[in-house]
């Protein structure tokens, strides 16, 4: 996959989990990359899987249990046939600032 990023011209890849974030850094350093002057890499949420590695990445914290609630009332009216029942509702993320982001070389 890493291959196929950097040949399409990729310089920034935004992962679901922390550990795939971590996956990603270590494939790269393998390639002699470094995160982030040669691929920036931001995480959606906090760590659920375990892992090893204690980098601080750049990304958004996740409101997993709200967003898990919220999917059972919709599931929930949806099922029922209850009128007005809203599909789609946004959840505000909280940006984290970690060390894994730059702006693209020129």
């Amino acid at each position: 996959m890493l291959d196929a990023l950097l040949h399409a011209g990729v310089t920034a890849v935004v992962v679901e989990e922390y550990a795939d974030g971590v996956a990603l850094a270590t494939v790269a350093a393998e390639r002699g990359l470094t995160v982030p002057a040669d691929l920036s890499i931001l995480a959606l949420g906090d760590p659920t899987r375990p892992t090893t590695s204690d980098r601080e990445f750049t990304g958004f914290r996740i409101p997993r249990r709200e967003m898990g609630w919220q999917a059972v009332e919709v599931l929930t009216g949806l099922l029922a046939a209850m009128p007005g029942t809203v599909t789609q509702r946004l959840l505000p993320c909280q940006p984290v600032d970690g060390v894994t982001l730059l702006p693209p070389r020129p």
